[in-house]
């Protein structure tokens, strides 16, 4: 029954790819594989943008019709674009066999595995999956867009819901429940995370001369399945080893108080969460602040299918289109422009832009998303392909006067359109973000706690940086003037002394990375465009320019943060760790090619030495994955039991009053109803009466609603309104609240009972004011007459 549900969904999936597969081998056709890696992600974005695009401008309705119909519309659309071209797009894909049975076999085993791990762990439960289920079920309850906000009646939802929405859509055309294309959709994100890393790690090492499938695999475990050095400690404390004063030093939350296991796995409640907060930090006056350091796997395995989760295969189709840029022909040899003044600039501009105008258009489209997706990933991501941008044009005009004003062009056109194209999201987003902070001078990040987490990354880093520097080193002599070279090491050294004097170790060595990474970027483009003195190939390019990235990331959060309601830096070393693990994990897996490469071509000692250091950073990665393995096994349960992806399932064993007034509400309520229930404290079990049904609440999870409004307004008054319903003695004023707020069922049940003092007289005034619908022996639901 497992597989065949997840063999189901992965030929839908497949379907998305072979709508996406023109215009991926359109838009990456400068990649050695041609973006057929990224066929699903594109047929995916394409696909859920036109149906979000026709239901918000009235031209459709929310339906499975309507997301047939954008289907098809996709599928003209990525044929149309490729028409042109079908004949060469036809050969090129004959000899791209080879690559598209190894990707698709890869994405179908990660499906599968992944698929059943997820089976024997598919509750829909605790952390952020019940707001990611109500959203879900809110979406898939809304005929037009945006969609309303099933925990704030009346409302639309003010967050990022491009993800729920083509999770939505995706429900609609296989025909499955929800409660079990949740969990689908999480064990999608975990194969199309893999198989993208996957795509941009053979796309650098094929590009560079090299068989890649190998590389190419180690990228996907390194991105997607490999955990951070936490592992190795948890698998050390549950033996009792280690002293006192080394757990001390180490500080990572809680660590110190866990219990040693029998087994060879610990075996303390949750005790795979302490994986995803190693960074402890403390405030001016001493108190714990917790910050969030999560990287995909732990993602994967908590199963919430949150933004930062539905946008990583979106993110890896970023990278892919900024590799693109680096990978075009030079143009330089084109005929020049002609004319004068205005028109000879735009036909100079237009001759050295990688692409047409529509493909800029598609560029917008495709890194707008990124805001639609998860809005904090989009300046990143936008900064790495502009970057990539600005660096293959200096290569094109060789240095020429203009090119930067004309990238910064190309830029904002690019901005612009993704702007454009999803305008009316933009315009109905309300967001907490407050401006800039600050970081405290006592928030220092601890080195060994940084190192926990990207050690694996940073062990790989030193020897791919010499390696590429010792293969520029010719052409940097050629090219760097003295002066330039000291001017550059003055600069390093002096931040570098600055940040050591203050304490700041961790952005120390993030800074020398970054300063080391971006002086061969420097030099290495200004070398390129010297064919007499060579210069780095665009994957060697690519890599600098993404460890630049990483590293701006990593020193930024010891600088700044994001106000938000938390007024502190927990999201915003959240947000920037997960990229940052993405491009290092990526840089990483090219690292080792590189080294591998360059071992053939040293003599014996030197051999041995980058054999050591390549078996030193494989036991790291070994680290790494041990706490895959045993958190596996502890969230699985040790694969017993009863395996269904059935995420609702377990209401029905442990609340069935619970599950039987829903199914009643499901199959009474209309889809836009108003319904009225307690409102619960975030991440608990209240509430799930609108997450199970996606009809509207007048309150859900309030705390929640007051991050996503930045302000606490609209939710006091709420809490009020419900107060007055369940606990007030006017009749005239409940009947008055009931018609001005729309509603149509009231539920009371053990919480409302409980947390309103909604006994007898609450239930004899809704007799007087509603009809009883429907009673079990725990539920009463009202419903006003009609």
């Amino acid at each position: 029954m497992v597989i065949g549900v997840l063999l189901r969904w992965g030929l839908l999936l497949e379907l998305f790819g072979l709508v996406g597969l023109p215009l991926s081998m359109t838009l990456l056709r400068h990649l050695p594989e041609r973006g057929v890696c990224f066929r699903r992600p594109i047929g995916l974005l394409l696909t859920g943008y036109l149906l979000w695009l026709l239901a918000t401008t009235g031209w459709l309705r929310n339906t499975t019709a309507a997301a047939v119909l954008a289907l098809c519309l996709a599928a003209l659309i990525s044929v149309a674009v490729a028409w042109r071209d079908r004949t060469a797009l036809l050969r090129h894909l004959s000899g791209l066999r080879r690559v598209v049975a190894l990707e698709s076999a890869l994405f179908f085993a990660a499906l599968l595995l992944f698929g059943i791990f997820r089976a024997f762990n598919p509750d829909i439960v605790a952390t952020e999956k019940p707001m990611e289920f109500a959203f879900l079920n809110g979406i898939l309850q809304s005929e037009t867009f945006p969609p309303h906000d099933p925990w704030l009646a009346g409302y639309s939802i003010s967050y990022y819901y491009f993800g729920y929405l083509m999770a939505a859509m995706l429900t609609r055309l296989s025909a499955l429940p929800s409660s079990v294309t949740f969990n689908l959709v999480g064990i999608s994100l975990f194969a199309l995370t893999i198989s993208g890393a996957f795509g941009v790690v053979y796309n650098l090492v094929t590009a560079a001369g090299q068989r890649a499938a190998r590389y190419g695999l180690l990228g996907g475990i390194l991105v997607a399945v490999m955990g951070n050095l936490v592992g190795v400690l948890e698998l050390i404390r549950a033996r009792g080893w280690g002293s006192g004063a080394f757990w001390s030093w180490l500080d990572v939350r809680n660590l110190q108080a866990s219990e040693p296991s029998p087994h060879w796995y610990p075996t303390d409640n949750w005790w795979w969460w302490r994986a995803s907060r190693v960074i402890h930090d403390r405030g001016p006056t001493g108190a714990d602040q917790e910050v969030i350091s999560e990287f995909p796997f732990f993602s994967f395995l908590l199963g919430d299918n949150h933004p930062h989760v539905l946008a990583l295969p979106f993110v890896l189709l970023a990278i892919a289109l900024a590799l693109n840029i680096l990978m075009r022909e030079r143009v330089c040899g084109e005929a020049p422009a002609v004319g004068t003044g205005l028109r000879r600039w735009m036909a100079s501009v237009a001759r050295s832009w990688p692409g047409t105008p529509q493909e800029v258009a598609w560029w917008g489209l495709i890194l707008g998303a990124l805001a639609f997706l998860n809005t904090w990933d989009y300046p990143i991501y936008l900064l790495l392909f502009g970057a990539a941008l600005a660096v293959w044009r200096y290569r094109v005009d060789i240095g020429k006067q203009g090119w930067l004003r004309d990238t910064a062009i190309l830029m904002l056109a690019v901005g612009a359109s993704g702007v454009l194209a999803y305008f009316p999201f933009f315009l109905s987003l309300r967001s907490q973000a407050g401006g800039i902070g600050l970081v405290s001078p006592e928030t220092k990040t601890a080195p060994q706690q940084f190192l926990l987490m990207f050690g694996i990354q940073f062990s790989l880093l030193p020897a791919t940086l010499t390696v590429i520097a010792a293969e520029m080193r010719a052409a940097l002599k050629s090219v760097a003037p003295p002066s330039l070279a000291w001017i550059w090491a003055a600069a390093f050294g002096l931040a570098l002394v600055a940040s050591l004097v203050a304490g700041w170790w961790t952005a120390a060595l993030c800074l020398l990375f970054l300063l080391v990474s971006g002086g061969l970027l420097l030099w290495g483009t200004v070398v390129g465009v010297r064919e007499s003195a060579g210069g780095p190939d665009a994957p060697t390019l690519m890599v600098l320019l993404m460890i630049m990235v990483a590293m701006g990331l990593l020193c930024a959060v010891e600088v700044v943060y994001l106000r938000d309601v938390f007024d502190s830096r927990m999201n915003t070393v959240f947000k920037f760790y997960y990229q940052a693990w993405v491009l290092l994990s990526l840089c990483g897996s090219y690292g080792v090619y590189r080294l591998v490469r360059k071992a053939g071509e040293l003599r014996r000692p030197w051999q041995a030495a980058v054999a050591l250091w390549l078996a030193l950073s494989g036991m790291l990665v070994i680290g790494g994955l041990s706490y895959t393995a045993a958190a596996t096994a502890t969230k699985a349960g040790l694969f017993r039991g009863e395996a269904t992806l059935n995420g609702t399932a377990y209401v029905a064993r442990q609340r069935p009053a619970e599950y039987a007034a829903i199914a009643w509400l499901l199959a009474d309520a209309a889809p836009d109803a108003v319904i009225v229930e307690g409102s619960g404290g975030s991440y608990t079990v209240e509430n799930w009466v609108s997450a199970h049904t996606g009809l509207q609440s007048l309150l859900g999870w309030a705390g929640h609603e007051r991050q996503w409004r930045g302000s606490g307004d609209l939710p006091a008054e709420r809490e009020q309104v419900l107060r007055a319903i369940y606990s007030g003695v006017d009749m005239a004023e409940t009947d008055r609240l009931l018609r001005d707020y729309g509603v149509d069922y009231v539920l009371v049940g053990p919480y409302e009972r409980e947390a309103y003092d909604a006994g007898d007289d609450t239930l004899a005034k809704l007799d007087g004011l509603m009809v009883r619908a429907y009673q079990n022996e725990v539920y009463v639901i009202y419903a006003r007459a009609r």
